[in-house]
């Protein structure tokens, strides 16, 4: 099964640090994710009924999905996915 490790923000929204996810595609872990994640998870990372939101990055063994097949990037059973969130400088408030 790959494991999927959360960082920041997400692990907040998940409760958990990561979790083990039987999946073929990066669709089925976000499935994964929202079944854990619950309405937390749901009203904080998902635009658009299943899009999870711009900012949220996910890593396939160190490669972004954005420059892979997106959400229908295969995975294998030994694969890490790594789920964070991607904030800009310029949206850190200054403190």
């Amino acid at each position: 099964m790959a494991r999927v490790r959360f960082l920041g923000i997400v692990r907040d929204w998940m409760r958990c640090s990561s979790l083990e996810a039987g999946a073929d595609t990066l669709r089925e872990v976000l499935q994964a994710m929202r079944e854990k994640g619950g309405w937390r998870l749901e009203e904080k990372a998902f635009r658009d009924g299943d899009r999870p939101i711009p900012e949220m990055e996910f890593l396939v063994n160190g490669h972004n999905v954005r420059f892979l097949q997106g959400p229908d990037t295969a995975l294998k059973p030994e694969d890490e996915i790594v789920v964070f969130i991607h904030r800009s400088w310029a949206e850190v408030p200054f403190m």
